[in-house]
């Protein structure tokens, strides 16, 4: 069956600005947007990250106002932050000191990365133009497959605007026992949530703990009790987010806060393997957490060494159907995609597959013509693509 599949890289975004007028981050930027944003430049917030900024200054002589002046590139960071501190835990004396700065100034980066972009996705709903939602009402209308390197869930908050509110809601959640019982959830609630497009089923995996989607309390169920409801069938479209989410996480082995009598003081092996889908939320670089136990986001990284990371489910598996979905690709629409020589898996892939497979169509949504060609080359098209120079006139597009 012939698919209309979507690549969309951190450009799809730009349609989308916060309160400051600013536009979420690429990894070039990133530096540069966080120090302009109000919240972020705040010595109260600077104060928590001092360990990140010391260390840029440290091996790249970079002040805060260099940053703010000039572009530099996360990449660079994480890649040596990452290599340092793997070169220091292969050492047969490891200097604990040195370890635990390196793994903090990781965790800070990896948390201001995940705050900062996540904070945008209430401003895809303020979208007045209307063509984030137009693009959601497409790829459900196309039964599209969704192939991005974008860890936020603006596209989520897209496609759920787009697929409605959901009137249908059982009669235990309208009417329920009480706000704080801590009983099972009914069978009826299982397949319910508060939009049509339920987002645990949009994801082409299956998590092994779920936030329901529905308004009120956060309301938690395993994945077997919640996959297992013959409603609960994963869909057709989806969405392949091959460096991970930021709604998507694991279980650390460190307490955010004490440990209640009754509970317990460590979590097992098969606890901290559990994927779990959640709406996370930050606070001035402080990390979520599920009953007092940090949660951390499964993404992968800005570093200019992914493949090992590949190698790790769920991303072993997004990979694999990525691969298997172009292979069926009919018309390629690739948007805000920069094609870095550094994402070599991606690369690679491509070339594989449309060296046995031709595409019907080609679009590329970029303001580069070089970027274009390299789309057209890479997927061996024999005929000019189409392109358009920026998202929003390509979605402007989508209401003709």
């Amino acid at each position: 069956m012939d698919r209309n599949i979507y690549i969309l890289g951190a450009g799809f975004n730009q349609i989308v600005s916060d309160w400051d007028g600013l536009k979420p981050p690429m990894s070039k930027n990133f530096f540069q947007t966080i120090l302009r944003s109000r919240k972020y430049s705040e010595e109260f917030y600077l104060s928590k990250v001092k360990n990140v900024f010391d260390y840029i200054e440290k091996n790249w002589g970079k002040t805060k106002n260099d940053l703010l002046k000039q572009e530099f590139n996360l990449e660079d960071v994480f890649t040596k932050l990452q290599s340092e501190l793997r070169l220091e835990l292969q050492k047969k004396r490891t200097k604990k000191d040195i370890v635990n700065e390196l793994f903090l100034t990781n965790f800070r980066l990896e948390m201001m990365l995940a705050e900062f972009l996540s904070e945008f996705e209430i401003h895809s709903v303020r979208d007045k133009t209307g063509l984030l939602k137009e693009f959601g009402k497409k790829v459900l209308n196309e039964n599209a497959i969704v192939i991005t390197f974008n860890y936020d869930c603006i596209l989520e908050e897209a496609i759920e605007s787009a697929s409605g509110v959901n009137v249908n809601a059982p009669n235990s959640y309208l009417n329920p026992e009480g706000p704080f019982q801590n009983k099972e959830v009914p069978e009826e609630e299982l397949p319910y949530s508060h939009h049509n497009w339920n987002r645990p089923l949009g994801y082409g995996i299956k998590f092994d703990e779920i936030q329901l989607q529905r308004a009120g309390i956060s309301t938690f169920e395993k994945g077997g009790r919640f996959y297992g409801h013959h409603k609960n069938k994963l869909y057709d479209s989806r969405i392949l987010k091959l460096h991970g989410s930021l709604n998507w996480f694991q279980y650390w082995p460190i307490r955010k806060f004490p440990i209640f009598p009754g509970q317990p003081d460590k979590l097992s092996p098969e606890k901290m393997q559990e994927i779990i889908l959640v709406d996370g939320h930050w606070h001035f670089n402080d990390p979520p957490d599920i009953n007092g136990w940090i949660i951390n986001p499964l993404i992968i990284t800005p570093v200019l060494y992914k493949n090992e990371f590949y190698q790790n489910q769920p991303f072993i598996e997004l990979w694999k159907q990525a691969k298997n979905y172009l292979s069926e690709c009919d018309k390629l629409t690739i948007i805000g995609y920069s094609f870095s020589k550094t994402d070599t898996s991606i690369l690679r892939l491509l070339r594989s597959v449309f060296n046995q497979h031709q595409l019907r169509e080609l679009v590329v949504v970029t303001r580069h013509k070089e970027i274009a060609n390299i789309a057209q080359k890479i997927t061996n098209f024999s005929k000019p693509a189409t392109r358009y120079n920026d998202t929003e006139k390509f979605l402007k597009t989508l209401k003709n």
